[in-house]
């Protein structure tokens, strides 16, 4: 008889480890799954923006009604989509909808800082640890747009985007990894108009520059312009695939075009820098201190994923950024012009 092996100590701790840090990953993300089941169930929000635009729509699906022609979404026609099968489990009206949005969002996040990590790690143990510092970071930096639905679902719509140089770096054989990233663009597009059009951005940017410094650069090309072709393939064919080929010509008029002269929130408004048309906000990135060091330093990176996810970060930090400074300047603005009505005088508003 062989005497009994005793148990390898050190994969008795690579277990033990996992376990304790799932353990702690499921006790810091269920605290924001339950705050985003008590704003749902206690809906105390105005009726405008975020959470009636998704409930329109939704009941606009349920109704029988065409998207892109008899209603548009504001961020992208998928997004109302991808909640209307929680929205209906949640017994629909408001109530579905609010649930779906913010329990959707809630779940959403921790799990793409979960893939993300496992997929660039290798391992299970390290992710989870990760994924539990990443979800203290946010919660500790109140990060709310990211781990709640808020007014914009931004973390819902930012996920596709998020996970796209994972994929690039999952996939290592060149043209299955064009084909992953033209598909995974057109479907980011296409939940979300904003996210999608940054992330082809910042890919496009990084793919070339990437191509320009590689020896088979005709190939690099050819898999860039497959990539985008892709893109606008899946993008064209979700928009068909919903609202017909009218619904597909109505939500991109919509998007990209009555979108953008819309949001002066976004593009700025006096007396801040206002961007006026798309090759002046190209400009004016092109010109931002962040952005042009970004730039700056694409040269010293050899590696391709490594491009794409700085860019990738880059833009979504950028774009928040902007966002950010806009936004509290322009209700400063508002405030001392007394333009928003709120019964309050400006001064003590």
């Amino acid at each position: 008889m062989t005497p009994p092996t005793a148990p390898d100590p050190s994969k008795s701790s690579v277990v033990v480890g996992t376990i304790v840090w799932t353990t702690l990953f499921i006790l810091v993300s269920l605290p924001a799954v339950i705050v985003g089941y008590e704003n749902a169930t206690h809906f105390s929000g105005s009726a405008i923006d975020g959470p009636f635009q998704l409930y329109n729509a939704l009941r606009r699906i349920q109704a029988g009604f065409r998207p892109g022609v008899d209603f548009q979404f504001f961020h992208g026609l998928g997004l109302p989509f991808l909640l209307y099968a929680p929205y209906r489990l949640f017994g629909g009206g408001l109530p579905g909808s609010q649930l779906a949005r913010e329990v959707i969002t809630t779940v959403i996040q921790p799990l793409v800082f979960l893939v993300a990590f496992r997929v660039f790690t290798g391992s299970w143990r390290k992710s989870f640890a990760l994924s539990t510092l990443a979800m203290c970071a946010a919660l500790i930096l109140r990060l709310s747009a990211v781990l709640f639905a808020l007014n914009g679902m931004v973390g819902l719509r930012a996920a596709i985007p998020t996970l796209l140089p994972v994929a690039a770096y999952a996939i290592r054989r060149q043209w299955a990894r064009a084909v992953a990233i033209g598909v995974g663009l057109g479907i980011a597009l296409f939940l979300s108009t904003e996210q999608g059009l940054a992330v082809l951005l910042a890919f496009t940017l990084v793919a070339t520059v990437a191509a320009l410094r590689g020896e088979a650069r005709g190939r690099a090309f050819l898999a860039l312009a497959g990539s985008i072709a892709i893109a606008g393939a899946v993008y064209i064919a979700c928009l068909t695939a919903v609202g017909g080929v009218a619904g597909m010509q109505g939500a991109l008029r919509y998007n990209l075009r009555l979108v953008p002269m819309d949001q002066y929130w976004y593009f700025g408004a006096p007396p801040n820098v206002f961007v006026p048309s798309w090759s002046a906000g190209l400009r004016m990135l092109w010109a931002a201190p962040l952005v042009g060091s970004a730039v700056a330093s694409l040269p010293r990176f050899r590696n391709e994923t490594e491009l794409l996810l700085l860019a990738a970060l880059g833009a979504f930090v950028y774009g928040g950024l902007v966002i950010a400074l806009f936004g509290q300047r322009l209700r400063s603005f508002v405030r001392r012009r007394g333009v928003v009505k709120t019964g309050v005088p400006p001064a003590e508003a």
